[in-house]
């Protein structure tokens, strides 16, 4: 709980933090803090003509995000969510150009990890999800790795791993 009340208050005071999910580890931030999204194409050194993963909580902040969206995205959102599929939609007003990547599409999904759609809950916003790695080297699959590329960039870095479970406490994710 303490690790899931950190993420997500770094999150709603405008930081830069990595989360993970089940391909790799996230730089996240607040999807509607134009400040926090250039930070992220700072720290990662990326061309802010690329656009952003968005990690949302449900099949209803993909509507809020999109517009026009084609009959079809229920379906596959339906079949594969939460999942590693990022689903393409139109972009609707309130999402930052510089999110779209002047693209006028926003690219979402469902993570299937459970802390990390547990932060996007507990902020009640979308979040920036793109891999957290300088651009052009490779995405980083763990805690260390992120510390080895970001280390002094980002101001939180959530390691499960470290989370030691006793057995009284529920845990919201094992696995690393």
């Amino acid at each position: 709980r303490q690790a899931l009340e950190t993420a997500s208050a770094a999150i709603l005071d405008g930081n830069v933090i990595s989360l993970p999910t089940e391909t790799f580890y996230a730089l996240a931030a607040d999807l509607y803090n134009l400040k926090a999204v250039e930070r992220i194409f700072q720290i990662k050194g990326r061309p802010d003509w690329k656009a952003l993963l968005v990690l949302i909580e449900s099949v209803s902040q993909a509507e809020a995000l999109s517009e026009n969206i084609p009959s079809v995205f229920y379906e596959i959102a339906d079949r594969f969510w939460p999942g590693p599929l990022t689903l393409v939609l139109p972009a609707g007003r309130r999402v930052p150009l510089k999110v779209t990547g002047g693209t006028g599409t926003v690219g979402m999904r469902i993570p299937n990890h459970s802390f990390t759609r547990q932060v996007i809950r507990k902020t009640h916003l979308p979040i920036i999800g793109t891999s957290a790695n300088l651009s052009g080297y490779p995405s980083c699959d763990n805690a260390n790795e992120v510390l080895q590329q970001l280390g002094g960039k980002i101001e939180l870095v959530v390691d499960l791993s470290l989370i030691h479970i006793s057995e009284t406490t529920r845990p919201l994710y094992i696995s690393y």
